[in-house]
């Protein structure tokens, strides 16, 4: 008998349970192409602190012809702050937020940014400080318009992350990325975002120690979404949740529908489960996902579940991950899917195997589950084959350096394996 790494998937309420109802995901992407980008430099000279500038044309190691970067941030609504058109002088409405948090590390190039880097006192309509301003309220809609401002990391130096020029009366569509005190900045004039809902997730519902064995392997596990005050967990659209980083889906949702008298829950047409999880009144969702499929890998420090509401609206829930131990035999990975060169830049293969004729489809994930690009979907013949992988998004725009997921689906199997771009 071996001891072989497991996972512990603890949930993570966003700061207590009455913060989570006002909590929001804000997605912002900034974006650049050839026509409404440039790169300026000011050097070689010296810099305002006697800093010796740059003049190569890259922003922070990279030659940014075209692409995009994105980050999200958590943010506490409840404390906004409200200034409507025409309070000194506005030209929109004004959202401030001070509960702001960056989730992760957010890296571009050589450069990298905490919640530590956040400005805080970003100046409004009538002197007013916020470490984000919107046009919209988070909780109600996507904003059009935004500001918020980011220190980070860059090689001793200050990385600025910009986003949103204002005055006191009006911001203004833009995003920067400028080396301090030496050197390029990108200015583009575009930039977007998305709100997301902030859902309170419960891995095993009724659980305190909810070991998930990591590395593939049988099983299902049991998820639960709850119904708040501010949102109800059953205008949830099952077909659109994902789990983990191998974006696993609803395994019952295609289940017939039953009520089983021994529980007081019951199971819909789509196969999904509605039950009161936390004794308040309120039903909850009870979703369930193949742990081979939701591909959790031993090492993983957090777990995360996307969807949209039958309205459209995203949602996003998120629980830590603690690897620990678990008695149980060990599930060798395959070796017949392969990623090479890996590290790579700034191409590499995805190597696979099919034992007979079927369908294959080979896709690239940031480390939060997002699609970033299909690089196959179609029918194979039995044997060897390969895909290639440009580190480019599926418009074709470069992403930027670090770690991201292949998920492999050969027929019924799914596999995942991980690649590191590194410019």
């Amino acid at each position: 008998m071996r001891i072989n790494p497991g996972v512990v998937l603890v949930c993570m309420l966003v700061a207590s349970t009455a913060m989570a109802q006002d909590m929001v995901y804000l997605e912002i992407t900034g974006s650049w192409t050839p026509a409404n980008f440039h790169v300026e430099s000011t050097g070689p000279s010296m810099g305002a602190r006697g800093i010796p500038q740059e003049n190569d044309d890259m922003v922070f190691g990279v030659a940014p012809s075209a692409g995009s970067t994105t980050f999200t941030l958590l943010v506490d609504t409840s404390t906004v702050q409200y200034f409507p058109v025409g309070y000194q002088g506005a030209t929109h409405p004004w959202y401030g937020y001070n509960g702001v948090r960056l989730v992760g590390t957010h890296r571009f190039g050589t450069a990298w940014w905490t919640t530590s880097s956040i400005l805080t006192g970003l100046i409004g309509p009538g002197g007013a400080r916020a470490a984000l301003w919107t046009n919209k309220d988070l909780r109600t809609a996507d904003p059009t318009l935004l500001s918020i401002r980011m220190f980070g990391h860059w090689s001793g130096y200050t990385a600025d992350l910009f986003v949103g020029i204002r005055t006191n009366t009006t911001i203004y569509e833009s995003f920067m990325l400028a080396e301090y005190y030496n050197g390029e900045h990108l200015f583009s004039e575009s930039n977007a975002a998305v709100s997301i809902l902030a859902v309170d997730v419960d891995v095993k519902p009724g659980s305190d120690d909810n070991t998930v064995g990591c590395g593939g392997g049988h099983g299902v596990i049991p998820v639960a979404i709850r119904t708040t005050p501010q949102f109800n967990a059953l205008d949830i659209d099952v077909a659109t949740v994902r789990f983990g980083p191998g974006q696993a889906v609803e395994v019952h949702r295609t289940g017939p529908a039953h009520r089983d008298s021994r529980r007081d829950d019951h199971r819909d047409d789509h196969g999904r489960h509605e039950q009161d999880i936390d004794g308040d009144g309120d039903l909850d969702l009870v979703l369930h996902f193949a742990r081979d499929a939701a591909g959790i890998v031993c090492g993983d420090t957090e777990v995360t579940l996307v969807g949209a509401t039958t309205a459209g609206r995203r949602i996003r829930g998120a629980c830590a991950i603690d690897t620990t131990l678990r008695d149980e035999p060990a599930v060798a990975p395959r070796d017949d899917i392969a990623v090479s060169p890996n590290p790579f830049n700034p191409t590499t293969s995805i190597s696979f195997a099919c034992e007979a004729p079927q369908r294959v489809k080979v896709g690239i994930y940031d480390l939060g589950g997002r699609l970033l690009a299909t690089l196959a979907d179609d029918d194979f013949d039995a044997g060897p084959h390969s895909v290639e992988w440009r580190g480019q998004d599926q418009a074709g725009r470069p992403v930027s350096s670090g770690v991201y997921l292949v998920r492999v689906e050969l027929g019924d199997r799914v596999e995942l394996r991980r690649a590191a771009l590194m410019k």
